[in-house]
């Protein structure tokens, strides 16, 4: 992927259509397609550099391979997202439009984006929450200009996120994390 976009710069512009040789079973070449073509359509026109495109394909491929997706329980993707990233978190999001998606994202991941001085963003009575569980911050504070560092959520929105919508196969798939007002527990 890095050397299509580096020998070929123009083709951002681009739809594509991708295709496959050498498939293991497990994967169609005509889904694959599809979640590749959705990301980059998405992704695309964005300033994404192409090694965060590079790594959202790449992500799309080992949640493929784990066979991630829509018709699961989200305990078994939960899993297969822990096994291809680490311990997950399944996260939900929107526009300040109210369109909104949901997707996984590794604690680990999520964690390193947020500010270092999370702890005193809070209020006094709500410290105790930025101290503990991930989930207990995103109930007291969801924006996520204020709780991540812009350049670390814009990776993991790249490198996690994005694939996981596409492979849960959403029907409003966020691609832009600067619009993102929202962001936190499902």
């Amino acid at each position: 992927m890095k050397q299509i976009l580096k020998s070929e710069p123009s083709v951002r512009f681009k739809a594509v259509d991708w295709t496959f040789e050498g498939m293991p079973a497990s994967l169609s070449a005509e889904k694959m397609n599809a979640w590749f073509r959705s990301a980059w359509n998405g992704m695309r026109r964005l300033p994404y550099s192409d090694e965060d495109i590079a790594q959202a394909f790449g992500s799309i491929v080992a949640l493929g391979v784990a066979d991630f997706g829509p018709a699961i329980d989200p305990k078994v993707n939960e899993e297969r997202f822990s096994n291809s990233f680490g311990s997950s978190l399944n996260v939900g999001f929107s526009y300040e439009d109210n369109s909104g998606s949901k997707g996984c994202t590794s604690r680990a991941a999520i964690g390193a984006c947020l500010r270092a001085d999370i702890a005193d963003l809070p209020d006094p009575e709500h410290r105790h929450r930025a101290a503990g569980k991930i989930e207990e911050l995103f109930k007291v504070v969801y924006n996520p200009a204020l709780v991540c560092d812009f350049e670390r959520f814009l990776d993991v929105f790249a490198h996690e996120i994005i694939p996981a919508q596409v492979l849960l196969e959403r029907s409003s798939t966020l691609f832009n994390p600067a619009r993102v007002k929202i962001f936190g527990n499902p």
